[in-house]
């Protein structure tokens, strides 16, 4: 903590498992796991602070993070780096008085731009400018969000038409967004709010899986 530069940076060794590391007030990224970390399991943990650029940085491939929370960092609280990231339950979130991040959970980076087969179920609050942040496509991807927000966009970006993305919002923020894979659709994957859909039953002769 309180660090000038990162939190905590690991680069190894792989398939290792960390239990409830706390990263805050650091300058750099709060929790950083580098390649040489690959399948990594973290569970629980809390990242925070105003001055940290991300909360996580999940560089390798095959990391878990798993009931984690990630809070107020500058430009993502999440930012994914690697392939094969898994994301499940904890909370991502930052404060309307925050400087605005780009996206609660970033997909990819200038220098990770193709990234693929990414599983996120959890949740998100006060991502004013969207709950995620599709810099990379994120082929061929799962991921669903429940997030609070009172303005702003519900993502970024554009996913994959490989991927399945569910987005449950509430406050007032761009409600309800789903995207299904085109085959699970009789005409074409394509995006719909189905809060704008009434009597909505499913898409042709098909209904979601």
């Amino acid at each position: 903590h309180d660090s000038s530069t990162h939190g905590i940076v690991w680069a190894g060794p792989h398939d290792s498992v960390l239990t409830d590391p706390s990263a805050y007030e650091n300058n750099g990224v709060g929790v950083w796991l580098k390649p040489g970390s690959d399948g990594t399991t973290v569970q629980g943990g809390h990242s925070y602070s105003y001055k940290q650029t991300y909360a996580w940085y999940l560089e390798a491939a095959n990391l878990q993070l798993n009931g984690s929370v990630g809070e107020t960092a500058q430009y993502a609280n999440v930012l994914v780096g690697g392939n094969s990231a898994t994301i499940v339950g904890g909370m991502y979130y930052t404060q309307p008085s925050a400087v605005p991040n780009q996206g609660c959970i970033q997909i990819g980076t200038s220098t990770h731009p193709t990234i693929s087969h990414v599983m996120i179920d959890t949740m998100t609050t006060n991502c004013i400018t969207g709950a995620i942040n599709f810099y990379s496509a994120a082929a061929q991807s799962k991921i669903k969000l429940l997030s609070y927000a009172t303005t702003g966009p519900a993502y970024i970006g554009t996913p994959s038409a490989t991927t399945q993305f569910e987005h449950y919002g509430h406050g007032g923020a761009n409600a309800l967004v789903y995207q299904f894979p085109a085959s699970d659709f009789s005409v074409g994957g394509a995006f719909f709010n189905i809060a704008s859909t009434s009597g909505y039953v499913g898409i042709g002769t098909s209904t979601p899986r």
